[in-house]
This record gives C-alpha cells, structure tokens and sequence, in this order.
C-alpha cells in the first residue's frame, strides 16, 4: 500500500524537474547606447532592451545573437545558462587605419593638433571627424571620417610641386616650436599685377635664412623683422632660434641686430612714438611679451609674466593698452587679452581676456580692433573687428573655401590689407596680398605672382606696402607702390 502512495509523487516530482529545466532561464539585453538591434541568424529581433527566450534547461544551449547599430561596431553576443539575468553590452565607435601615398604625413585636427604620422589608428568618436594630411613638397589633403569610411583609408597626397621650405612658429606642449613645410614657389619673381608697381626685393638673404613677421617703424624709415637662423649642435642636429634684425627701407642692405642669444624671438611691432620694440620672446621659458630700447641700452623687459603663452603685440595709439595673442593651458585657440601699460610704457594692473583669435591690430584712431579668428565651422581664418573691450565683434571676410589672414590697416582706417589664398595659381590655393573696405566690401587682388605672398604692412603714407613672399625660391621682404 505504500508502495502505490510513494510512487504517483515520484513522478509528480520528475516531471516538475524535467518541466523546470526545460524552461531555462530568460535574459534581458541592454546595450550602451540604447537601442540596437538584436539579429540572430540575420533575423531581426527587435531592439535593446530585449527578452531572450529561456536560456539552458533540457531543450536549449547557449544562446548566440549580433548587437547593431549605425555608426557603431557590430557585436556578436553569446549568453550561457546559469549566467546574469540582466546584461548589458556597451557598443564601440570603429578604428580608421588612416594611411597615405607616400606615407608619413602628418594628421592634423580641425583645431591645429597633431594626430600623428601616416599610417596611423584613428578612433571615431562622433559621426563625422575632419583631419588634414601634410607632407613636405605636396599640397596638404583634407579628409573627412565617418563611420561608413573603409577599414583602411587611403590618401594619395598626389604629386610633389616645387617650392622651397615654408618655417611657421606654432605652440605645441606649451612651448614654440618651428614648425616646416614646403610651399609652391615661383621662379619668376616679375609682378604682373595692374594693381601694383615697382615691386622689388628689400631683404637679400641666403636660402638658409627665414624671415617672419615684421614692423614698420612710424616714421616709415626702419623696418624690423624676426629672422630665423640655424647652426650644428654637437650632435650634429641643428638648433633654430629667431632674433630681431632692423633694416633702412631707404637704402637697404645692411642690417642691424637688435637682439642674439639662442632664443626665439618674433613678432615685433613698435610703440607708437617709435622709442621701444615690443615683441614675443621664450627668454623666460616660455613666451612672453618683452620690451626693448629701438635705438639699442636699457636692457630687457619682461611685461607679460603671466601663465600664458604670449605672441604677437600690439600697442594702442595713446600707448595706453597692450594687446597680444595667447594661448591658454589645455587650449590650442589663440585668445586676444589686454593689458593697461603706464606712461612708462609698462604693466599695470591685471590683464583681461577679450576674444578669441589673433594678430590684433588697433585702428589708427585706436576705436577698433582688427584681428584674424578661426571659423570652427568651416576650418577656415577670417577677418573679424570688435571694440577695445571684446564686444560688437564683426565677420568681414567670409566664405568655406579660403583662409584670411595677417590684417592690417591703412593709415586712414579706411581699407584693410590682408593675405588670403582665395585666389589659384598652378591649379591650388595660393596666399597673395588683397585689399578691401574697411567693412570688408570691395576686396580686390593686389599680388598675383604664383609664389606665397603674405604678413602685409603699409607706410605711413598709405602709398606703399611691404610684404613678405618666396618668389624666387627663396624667403624675402618685398616692397610694392599701389597704383592708386
């Protein structure tokens, strides 16, 4: 009799326990971020969170399935029973191996930061991400990365052009480094322009030499320039550093040092009465704003011993403000400050930060501010105004296809002169000096020698312009009379 009672619960008991395992256990998928499709077996299942039927048991395994999203790497998924009920699974950006035809061209980000040389991994962290590729002697290739873009992306930098060696002071880890590329240049050197003439070479200097920006002094009589040297170290590397030299405009030839040591000095400009040399300097470890004594004694004077990184100075025309570049820790965009100076002519007070941009330039009746700032949107330099104190600030130039840089004014505030590679020669973007409204109207073409022409200033009289160019495969200032 009990052995007809025990055996109906045994098999109740079985049956519960085959029932149990064959249901298993259901997981749901989570995904980061949210909303991928599940596929198995390439049939969409539906979309994160998602319920998988019961995993394990007698009548099912492990269960297998694929994560997808746009933009994102597909994941295969495998979950095994016995495991977490609730699972989430966080999707990658793809890599890019970014390579290029020859290799070992520099990337660049839209802000001016190196990547890294070709052939190089880039990982996508949005949808769309802009570079720029550079080599010595070809043209620099822009690219765009997205998602959909190749495993491995090719850039064919195309075919070598001639030209000569172009030296640009760039700010990387904090600290100015010279940077060098190579740049079309014309063998030619004749002007053809109807806009200008007389043009002719003030500056002779050797191949080895690299001129940089330059000042004008008020009396129109001595031009100042920041001149890039190198000599052997005793490793047999060279080491590069930038003095100041002036020179007559008149006569020409024969220069003057106005500074030495193995330093980088640049971007020099006058103080309105024309008595001391403002200008950028890495004496103090790095750069700062220093002053000096035009016709030479005195000695040095440190006027920015701020934490930042100090270019291109400008003084106002009651010699009352101080306005320069600088670069900010944990930013590569350039930030116009200010700096109220005494009737000495150094710092008082704190200095304030106005804008972003660079290359400041006060109006002759020192009302507005004239600079160049970097159009994010389009990774292109335009010319902008503001006020003294950062507002009102106005776009001149416009446009997705040209960079405008190194403005300046006419001595009547009435037009700007500016560089700009909106012009072509040869085929490519090719910087000449243009001339505009001082609304940015009217701009018209002044330069048009197939060579880079740039950093732009005119004289006091408003009749004659100096510039800097690679005409003739070599780095001169030049000097050109407007026809009108």
């Amino acid at each position: 009799m009990k052995n007809i009672q025990i055996f109906p619960v045994v098999l109740v008991g079985l049956a519960a326990a085959i029932f149990l395992a064959g249901c298993g256990t259901m997981v749901t998928i989570n995904s980061d971020p949210a909303q991928a499709s599940v596929y198995q077996n390439g049939l969409s299942l539906g979309s994160t969170p998602y319920t998988t039927p019961p995993i394990g048991g007698l009548f099912s395994g492990k269960w297998r399935g694929e994560l997808r999203k746009e933009g994102f790497v597909p994941m295969p998924i495998t979950l095994s029973p016995g495991g977490p009920t609730n699972s989430t699974f966080k999707l990658e950006r793809p890599k890019i191996n970014l390579t290029s035809i020859p290799s070992g061209a520099s990337v660049f980000t839209q802000t001016g930061d190196v990547v890294g040389q070709t052939p190089v991994v880039i990982p996508l962290t949005s949808d769309s991400q802009a570079y720029e590729l550079r080599l010595m002697s070809y043209n620099s290739k822009s690219v765009t990365l997205t998602p959909s873009s190749p495993q491995t992306f090719e850039v064919n930098m195309g075919t070598q052009i001639p030209g000569n060696v172009y030296q640009e002071l760039v700010v990387v880890d904090r600290k100015i480094q010279v940077q060098s590329s190579v740049v079309f240049a014309d063998r030619d050197v004749i002007e053809r322009s109807p806009s200008v003439r007389a043009v002719r070479r003030l500056t002779d200097f050797p191949a080895t030499r690299w001129v940089g920006g330059f000042a004008l002094s008020p009396d129109g009589k001595r031009l100042i320039m920041d001149v890039l040297d190198q000599e052997p170290a005793p490793d047999g590397t060279l080491t590069k550093f930038s003095n100041l030299w002036s020179i007559d405009v008149g006569a020409g030839g024969s220069m003057k040092r106005c500074t030495d040591g193995n330093y980088i000095d640049d971007a020099p400009c006058f103080s309105p009465d024309g008595k001391f040399v403002y200008f950028a300097s890495s004496r103090a470890g790095k750069n700062s704003i220093f002053r000096v004594a035009n016709q030479g004694g005195g000695g040095l004077s440190l006027v920015t011993p701020g934490t930042t990184i100090d270019r291109f100075p400008q003084i106002s025309p009651n010699s009352q403000l101080l306005m320069w570049t600088a670069f900010t820790e944990g930013t590569t965009i350039p930030q116009i400050w200010s700096l109220s100076l005494s009737a000495n002519g150094l710092p008082t007070g704190l200095p304030m930060q106005l804008r972003e941009g660079q290359e400041p330039r006060w109006s002759p009746d020192g009302k507005i501010i004239l600079c160049a700032v970097m159009d994010r949107n389009v990774g292109k330099w335009k010319i902008w105004t503001m006020q003294p104190d950062g507002t009102q600030p106005t776009q001149l130039t416009t446009g997705s296809d040209a960079n405008d840089i190194h403005p300046c004014w006419s001595p009547d505030g009435s037009k700007i002169i500016f560089a700009s590679d909106r012009g072509i020669s040869g085929g490519i973007p090719n910087y000449d000096i243009w001339i505009m409204n001082a609304d940015g109207s009217n701009p018209q073409q002044l330069t048009t020698n197939g060579s880079r022409d740039d950093h732009p200033i005119i004289s006091p009289d408003g009749k004659t312009i100096y510039f800097r160019s690679n005409r003739g495969l070599k780095w001169d200032v030049w000097v050109m009379e407007l026809v009108d």
